[in-house]
Formats: structure tokens, sequence, C-alpha cells
């Protein structure tokens, strides 16, 4: 990304030293009048992308929350067991948001600051990237002629629906930020995307989007069989909303969002929940939208926030639960695990339900949690005696 030691400054968007703007647009926020236009900048030139036929050309969005991108468990992960993996002409793209992240305020979090983002980025080298250090930067969605409508959400989504109700007076609120962020930012990828082939000539043969605190525990598929799987069954493949990919020609799947967004009068007549979006998104252009497990697990801000067992459960037919929980946590359990413990609380969890599960039952097996405090006040039990 850079070479030599000069320090990264980072203003409105990402100033690479020794990188030049490599374009200027109006976002297409600005049709609601909110944004500026925004600078976009771009890595040196030590890779090109061409389409050469030796390995598919692979376009990889990193967007989101800064969030634990900042983590050298995310960052080196990303780098070596995807990026690195799946193709040899694989180039990565970040869309990052420093606003409305909540890491400065967990005790346990990775330092994040200009200097810890610098050293991630100098690391994974996306081709370019932007940072948007303040939402009004990124949108305002109370300049949109278009605004979120709860009614939209589906009446079995009890709780998103019953946070969007309640939250439908404070339109900032970060219930609708991070979800329009999420799909806002995917289509500003898809905008340098098109643009870095342009200026190259050149077409990506597909698409990933993936989040900013993915950690991934191995290589996946390599990205040949994957665009070769795609294009014959005209699927777009997702780990739930964590990893998407799409063949080339479905390319403007990750933009649809937004570009109908700005279409819109009144109530967005979506599902309002990302998930939902991106799924809805694929079958109104033609494509399956299938499940596809890839072998990454979201990192945390620590062991005991977001119950990070819930997600190597959740995905154990994939990833091994032990090697899921030390490359997510290694850095905080150095010694190890406490295997009888871990096993013992993904049998708990096995019998009782997930803690989500909890929440929302009317029923509790007998010696089961019965709140989500119980399941971390039995977690902090997994990690071994200080």
């Amino acid at each position: 990304f850079l070479r030599g030691t000069m320090p990264i400054s980072l203003p409105l968007l990402v100033l690479l030293s020794g990188c030049s703007a490599a374009s200027r647009y109006a976002s297409a926020g600005d049709k609601g009048g909110s944004l500026t236009p925004i600078e976009v900048h771009e890595a040196p030139n030590d890779r090109v992308p061409t389409n050469d036929g030796s390995d598919p050309l692979v376009a990889v969005c990193i967007v989101g929350l800064v969030r634990n991108f900042v983590d050298p468990i995310v960052y080196k992960n990303l780098k070596h067991n995807f990026l690195d993996s799946i193709s040899n002409k694989t180039f990565a793209f970040a869309v990052l948001k420093e606003y409305s992240d909540p890491l400065s305020s967990i005790q346990n979090a990775v330092k994040r600051d200009n200097k810890s983002l610098e050293k991630a980025l100098n690391y994974v080298k996306p081709i370019r990237s932007i940072i948007y250090k303040k939402e009004e930067d990124d949108f305002v969605l109370g300049n949109y002629s278009c605004h979120y409508d709860y009614n939209s959400v589906p009446s079995n989504l009890t709780g998103v629906r019953m946070n969007w109700k309640t939250d439908m007076h404070r339109p900032g609120h970060p219930t609708y930020t991070k979800s329009f962020g999420q799909m806002k930012g995917a289509w500003d990828c898809i905008q340098q995307i098109k643009e870095v082939e342009k200026k190259h000539r050149v077409k990506f043969d597909g698409i990933f989007r993936i989040r900013t605190d993915n950690v991934w525990v191995r290589s996946p598929f390599p990205a040949k069989d994957l665009v070769k799987y795609a294009k014959k069954k005209k699927a777009i493949l997702h780990d739930w909303d964590m990893v998407l990919f799409a063949p080339r020609k479905g390319m403007n799947y990750f933009s649809k969002f937004y570009d109908e967004w700005l279409k819109c009068k009144g109530s967005w007549p979506g599902r309002s929940v990302p998930e939902l979006e991106w799924e809805d998104a694929a079958k109104a252009l033609g494509y399956r939208y299938e499940n596809t497990p890839f072998p990454q697990i979201i990192k945390r801000p620590d062991i005991c926030s977001g119950n990070p067992m819930q997600h190597c459960f959740q995905n154990s037919a994939n990833l091994k639960f032990r090697a899921c929980v030390h490359a997510l946590y290694a850095d905080e359990i150095p010694n190890g695990l406490n295997i009888a413990k871990a096993e013992k609380y993904q049998n708990m969890m096995q019998r009782c339900g997930l803690p989500g599960d909890v929440l929302t039952s009317k029923i509790i097996p007998h010696g089961c949690p019965s709140t989500k405090k119980e399941y971390v006040s039995l977690l902090r039990g997994y990690l071994p005696a200080k």
C-alpha cells in the first residue's frame, strides 16, 4: 500500500502518502441535496489488474464500520487466508466508516486510531480506499425523498420490527444508519470497481462484499471454482450477510438497493433489513440466492461480547469449534482454551438453544439459562484463570 515509513494522515477520506486522487465524483446522494463530492484515493500501481486468463480477476469490497478491522487477527487472516489465496489477481477495495463505531467504549477492544488503521491498510493494500470520518460526509437520511417504514419489516422478525417502530421518531438512530450505511457502502465500492475497470480496460470476473470484522480461519474455495459455479447456475452466493459473492454480470446486485433508494419517494417499499434486502435484490435480478458457508467468523470486540461462542457453534459444520474460537481469540487466551469448559458450553447451547432463542422462547428447558446475562456469566467461565 505504501513503501517507506512516512505516516498517513486521515482527513475526511484516507489521504495516502505517495498516492494520487483516482477520481472525484459527486455522490448520487447529492440528488437528495446532502453530500459534497468525495475524493477517492488509490494505492501506487505496483500491481495492475489484467485479464490475461491465468487466474480470475477478483474484486473484494471490504465495507463497513472500522470496528475490528484494525485487529491483527482480522487483517492478517484476511490478507493470507483470503486475498492471497483465492486468486493471484485479487484486488481489495475498502469503504470504511469511522462514525457510530462503538469500539472506543469497549474496554478490551483493540485500540483504534489513525496509526492502527494505517497499519491495517498498509498490510491489506487495497487498490482504492474511502474512509468516512463523519456520517454526514457519507449520507444524511433526512435529505432523501425516501424514508424507512417499520411496517415493511416482516412481522416474524419481532425484535427488529419493534426496534424500528420505537426508533421511527429518531431517523438518525443507529438502527437506521447501520442498515443504510451497509447498503450505501456497497454502492460506493461498485462505483470504484467500475472506474478501475475503465481505467485499466479490464473486467472483473467476480466480486465479493465482505465485512470489516471477518476472520478467515482458513482459505475458501478457489475463485475460479466460485466464478465457474456462479456463472453456470446464475447464482449469488452468500453466508448470511457476512460474505456475498456475485459473478461480474451480476455486479449491479451490490448497488441495486441504493440505486432504487434514489428513485424512491415516500416509504421504502423493500423489507428494510439488510439480510432480506440482499436476498430480494438477487431474486429481482433473476439470480438464485444460495447459502454457501465460508470459513470465516465475526471477530467481536472481546470474547465476552456479542457471544462469539454462538457464532462458532453455528458454524461448527464448517469450522471445528475449538479451531474457530482459538482463531478468534488467541490474543486474549494465549495460554490455550479450557477445553472441558468450552465443550460443556457447546453442549449446553446444543441442548438449550442459542442466546437469541432464549430471549424470544416462551418455554425454557430445565437447567438452561433464562437470560442473556446468564449466558455471558457462563461464557466467562470459559476463560482460563489468571
